[in-house]
C-alpha cells in the first residue's frame, strides 16, 4: 500500500470516528456545544445544528481541536466537558477528555462506552 493510500485510509477512519463520537454522545444526551480549533471557538447554540457533519467540518480543518459537550437542555447550557482530538493519530484520534471525578452526570461512562476500534471508515 502506498503512503498516499495509507494516509487517505487514516483520514477516512479519523473522520468516521469523529462522526461516530458525536452521534454516540448525542444518543447519551450530550451535544457538541463548541468546536475550538485553537484560534476560533465555533459555537452551536442549538443542539440540532451540531450534526456530526457540521462538527467534522470545523474540527477536521485543523490538526487538533477541542470539542466541548453540554447536556441537551432548553435555554443556555453550560459547557461541561471537553474532548481533545488530534488528527494524524488514526484510531487514537481521541487524545483525552475531562470529566468530574464522581462522574455524576455520566459523561465519562459515555466516553468509556465509545470504542473507536469498532468504527469502520
Amino acid at each position: 500500500m502506498s503512503a498516499n493510500s495509507e494516509n487517505e485510509r487514516r483520514i477516512r477512519l479519523e473522520r468516521a470516528i469523529t462522526r461516530a463520537l458525536v452521534r454516540h454522545l448525542a444518543k447519551a444526551g450530550w451535544y457538541c456545544r463548541i468546536v475550538d480549533d485553537g484560534d476560533i471557538e465555533h459555537e452551536f447554540t442549538r443542539p440540532q445544528d451540531a450534526t456530526p457533519e457540521a462538527v467534522l467540518k470545523l474540527a477536521h480543518a485543523v490538526d487538533e481541536a477541542r470539542l466541548y459537550f453540554s447536556r441537551k437542555v432548553d435555554g443556555p447550557a453550560p459547557v461541561a466537558h471537553g474532548v481533545l482530538i488530534v488528527y494524524g493519530n488514526g484510531e487514537d484520534i481521541i487524545s483525552d477528555w475531562n470529566y468530574f471525578v464522581t462522574d455524576g452526570d455520566g459523561f465519562n461512562a459515555a466516553m468509556d462506552a465509545f470504542d473507536p476500534g469498532k468504527v469502520r471508515a
